[in-house]
């Protein structure tokens, strides 16, 4: 699902093997539709962040883009570590989370901000406006930061790729989704295949 595990098995093996969608990619939005949670989803319109990082700058551009759209934060908290300044930019923390729950809080977000692989993912599944962050620094040895970036330059959207320092006055929401979501069903499509 990414570059750099290509690269591993080309070396490995010599063989060249082909990108292929992570598996919660290989559904459609009907098939996750299925599965979503009915309830706990606040009745306001709000930013849902998905923080795994400990980069207060990411909550900042959160906090900024929710006060410029009148929008309300929900952030699932203390995900990886505890970061004490979570508690302070958000407005509502669920907690007792399923995963039907995180999918659905994604699902009936206005804006989603995130460092994590998942939170692009379905984001793209639901034609989420999101932001993603880069959650570790280029030379981080435990970096994930590779998935990311993989799958934002197969669809296409290498443009949602923030540092947090971004003006949120501009129109910064993703203009074609319905390119976006051809992109992703061709990429699906090859990926069923070779599986």
């Amino acid at each position: 699902r990414e570059t750099s595990g290509q690269e591993i098995i080309k070396q490995c093996t010599g063989r060249d093997v082909p990108l292929v969608c992570d598996p919660t990619l290989l559904l459609e939005t009907s098939d996750w539709d299925k599965v979503l949670s009915r309830e706990k989803v606040p009745q306001e319109e709000y930013v849902f962040c998905y923080f795994m990082g400990d980069n207060p700058e990411q909550r900042d551009f959160a906090k900024r883009l929710a006060r410029k759209c009148n929008l309300k934060i929900v952030a699932l908290l203390h995900l990886d570590q505890y970061i004490a300044s979570d508690e302070k930019y958000i407005d509502y923390a669920p907690y007792d989370i399923s995963p039907a729950d995180f999918v659905n809080l994604v699902k009936n977000a206005r804006f989603v901000c995130t460092d994590s692989f998942h939170g692009t993912v379905f984001s793209i599944i639901f034609s989420k406006d999101f932001f993603t962050f880069r959650r570790f620094n280029k030379k981080a040895s435990l970096s994930t930061n590779t998935r990311l970036f993989s799958l934002l330059n197969k669809l296409e959207l290498t443009d949602r790729l923030f540092d947090g320092s971004e003006s949120v006055e501009n129109d910064m929401s993703v203009q074609n989704y319905s390119e976006v979501q051809k992109v992703l069903a061709s990429f699906r499509e090859a990926s069923i295949h070779y599986l």
